[in-house]
């Protein structure tokens, strides 16, 4: 290539780029003069399969961080069991906002059991944007094991639809062991949405950088949330967050079990429409609903509190429980809420 003529190059060509004579004198060092690609390829577009274009999906994410994309990708799984762990970066890609997306390939989340048997994270999105994870069933059975998915550094705009993720069966309060982790960092737009999560410490974790730097947009709905062992829905240090639709449960026999936990959640943000209840022979919910640190930031635009059904305590009890807690909680209108304290001591509140 000479000149300002690139020419046209194809497939698997090696290129080779030096300098010759730079202005118009011999090159006194001409050991770091050139530039090589071998085996040039083009980023990835449209529908792969899996098994068929790639064997695994461990071979279609290694593609994937080291080429990235050029436009909107597909992975579709074939209907089986798939035993891998993966960690996507962030890649290359052409354009910001086209996803690439995971999904079964009948679109049904039953066809396809994604389970991680060997790793800590099965699917980790470590920096990565734009991942869409959908109809799919991702577990983590690993000895071990502690994420179904995980979010970080910086991975942003992604989202998990309709989908079956189980994480590990665990009597533990740790954060070690969400389900779905969105662990400590800026990961902001994110929306997890329709699926049904299972076991972990937690099910969904959500914790941001601190009170300066906020998680935005994050969207937490139309989940079914079961067997945590310490509490369903936990977010901190998020702005602007909905947490909408979501149904809540365990069987957990944690006597301080909490449902939707939420610290430092700051506004406009909306709870509308959960419903937190507790499992036949439980000891249920210390607090179904908590809010503390939570600031409204605008009179005129103010927190949705609406049409919750929150349940705390069980047949029996005798502690002090509260279906909806709010601490330094303000601007927010709460409409049409049902609070159940089932049974407790003389200070349960069920608001």
């Amino acid at each position: 290539v000479a000149g300002t003529n690139a020419g046209s190059f194809a497939q698997g060509d090696d290129i080779v780029v030096y300098t010759t004579n730079p202005n118009g004198v011999v090159d006194s060092l001409a050991l770091n003069d050139t530039v090589t690609l071998l085996g040039l390829t083009s980023g990835l577009s449209g529908i792969y399969n899996i098994p068929g274009d790639f064997a695994t999906i461990t071979g279609a994410v290694d593609t994937l961080n080291i080429f990235g994309t050029c436009d909107t990708t597909w992975f579709r799984l074939a209907t089986g069991t798939y035993d891998e762990a993966v960690e996507v970066l962030e890649f290359p890609r052409y354009s910001a906002g086209s996803p690439v997306i995971f999904q079964s390939a009948t679109g049904d989340s039953a066809d396809v059991m994604w389970d991680n048997t060997t790793a800590q994270v099965t699917i980790d999105l470590n920096g990565a944007d734009y991942i869409w994870m959908e109809d799919l069933t991702i577990k983590n059975s690993a000895a071990g094991g502690r994420n179904a998915i995980r979010l970080s550094n910086g991975a942003d705009y992604n989202k998990v639809m309709n989908s079956h993720i189980i994480g590990v069966s665990i009597n533990s309060t740790s954060n070690l062991y969400p389900v779905i982790n969105n662990a400590s960092g800026l990961d902001v737009y994110n929306e997890i949405v329709g699926n049904r999560v299972v076991g972990g410490s937690y099910g969904i974790y959500s914790y941001g950088v601190g009170t300066t730097n906020l998680e935005m947009g994050n969207i937490v709905s139309n989940n079914t949330v079961v067997d945590f062992y310490y509490m369903g829905l936990y977010n901190y240090y998020q702005d602007g967050i909905h947490v909408n639709g979501n149904s809540v449960t365990s069987n957990s026999v944690y006597t301080s079990m909490y449902g939707i936990y939420n610290y430092y959640c700051n506004g406009p943000v909306e709870y509308v429409g959960n419903h937190v209840y507790p499992t036949e022979g439980t000891d249920g919910f210390y607090m179904a609903m908590y809010f503390s640190q939570s600031l409204g930031n605008d009179p005129f635009n103010r927190d949705l509190i609406a049409n919750n059904i929150l349940i705390a305590g069980r047949q029996g009890e005798t502690g002090t429980v509260y279906g909806l807690y709010m601490a330094n909680a303000d601007m927010k209108n709460i409409y049409h809420n049902t609070c159940i304290v089932l049974d407790g001591g003389v200070s349960a509140r069920a608001v």
